[in-house]
């Protein structure tokens, strides 16, 4: 079953992907697409959400849950039991929880064994990085504005020595590159 998130991101069920991309592109993808009301969509937030203010309040088959720490929002994705999971990505939850991130990548990786996960920021950090430099099966897209000067998937990868195999044999359709 393939989610068809924007025109040019479609995500197939139980895969593992990260999204970086401007917050309206997010916004758009949700609010626009019909498509998403046949499912079950869980949307993850940490302390402050910069999405939930801006969509449409007629959507939904979205359920809402927040993870305040670290370990509520291992909980949320431990308990999750939807179709496609989206987890905003907040990096003031691993201020005080460094030691914790390799524990959430592998509760993602965990999750995405039984639905689409997608991890959304809307720029690249230290967190986030760590957070997709740890799981095998983890797809990276990014699209526009919003990444450190001389950042790509592909020089992280290299300089992180990660090679990324498809979960299930599932791939993930990527927006070009082009900002």
């Amino acid at each position: 079953m393939d989610f068809e998130l924007y025109p040019t991101v479609t995500l197939r069920s139980r895969s593992f992907n990260v999204l970086v991309a401007p917050r309206e592109m997010l916004i758009q993808a949700l609010n626009k697409n019909q498509n998403l009301q046949r499912y079950k969509v869980l949307y993850v937030t940490g302390n402050y959400s910069s999405i939930l203010s801006k969509l449409d309040r007629n959507l939904t088959a979205l359920e809402i849950r927040r993870g305040f720490t670290v370990f509520q929002l291992m909980t949320v994705l431990e308990e999750a039991r939807h179709s496609l999971v989206i987890v905003e990505h907040d990096p003031i939850l691993y201020d005080d929880a460094v030691e914790m991130v390799e524990y959430v990548s592998h509760a993602l990786s965990d999750a995405s064994k039984e639905a689409a996960v997608l991890l959304y920021s809307p720029a690249v950090d230290p967190f986030l990085e760590d957070l997709i430099k740890m799981p095998i099966g983890c797809s990276i897209s990014t699209k526009g504005r919003g990444l450190r000067p001389g950042w790509s998937p592909r020089r992280f990868r290299r300089r992180n020595a990660i090679r990324l195999r498809w979960r299930h044999s599932h791939e993930l359709a990527v927006p070009s590159m082009a900002a």
